[in-house]
């Protein structure tokens, strides 16, 4: 008996070693995918055309969602990766994300902007809390000055009550702006009530000057 006992047991060791090398072959050869789906913050729906990005150690994969918002990047290692999602009209995304191996599914949801004026910014700025907007405004560059006044007028009498403060990467918002009517592409945030700004504009994406008519 404790012959065949030795027997079951080498047997059940050897299926066992089988088994698991057959788990280990299976998991090295699974790709490891993401697929995103990428879409409208407002109301759910797909945004095809979206521009999408995989960043680990430099560009790794570049692709354009397809009539549904789809995304699927393949024969990807398990990493960290940065997520860039971009649409004409919506502010660009960046979500970090960890990839397994295998299946990674994830959800993008896109923030349009939102064409307002200072006025509607300064008059109702809870509404706006938090939001992309794009708004037009006489644009000031300098020293604890660098700001959107709704009127030059604004800045020659510092009325700041009348302005946003902007907070952008020096790259985008530079001297080419400087005491011109620009249009600005950012996040609004309200500023606390009878402060010294009417808010202010973080996150800018691109600053375009404003052509004078013709």
């Amino acid at each position: 008996m404790t012959g065949h006992r030795t027997t079951n047991q080498r047997l059940w060791t050897a299926l066992a070693t089988i088994a698991a090398c057959l788990v280990i072959t299976t998991i090295a050869a699974q790709e490891t995918t993401l697929e995103i789906t990428v879409l409208d913050a407002t109301n759910g729906s797909p945004l095809p055309g979206a521009k999408v990005i995989l960043l680990a150690d430099g560009r790794v994969d570049e692709r354009y969602a397809g009539s549904e918002g789809e995304s699927r990047s393949v024969d990807l290692e398990p990493a960290h990766y940065t997520v860039e999602v971009s649409l004409a009209g919506f502010k660009t995304l960046q979500q970090e994300t960890d990839l397994a191996i295998g299946t990674n599914q994830l959800k993008v949801h896109l923030q349009p902007f939102r064409i307002v004026s200072a006025i509607q910014l300064l008059a109702t700025p809870d509404r706006y809390d938090g939001l992309p907007v794009v708004v037009d405004g006489f644009c000031s560059i300098g020293f604890e000055d660098d700001a959107l006044y709704f009127h030059k007028d604004d800045w020659v009498y510092t009325m700041t009550s009348n302005a946003l403060r902007i907070d952008g990467d020096p790259t985008i918002v530079d001297e080419r702006y400087n005491k011109k009517y620009v249009t600005v592409f950012g996040v609004f945030a309200a500023g606390p009530p009878g402060g010294l700004w009417g808010g202010r504009i973080n996150s800018i994406e691109k600053v375009v000057l404003l052509e004078r008519r013709r």
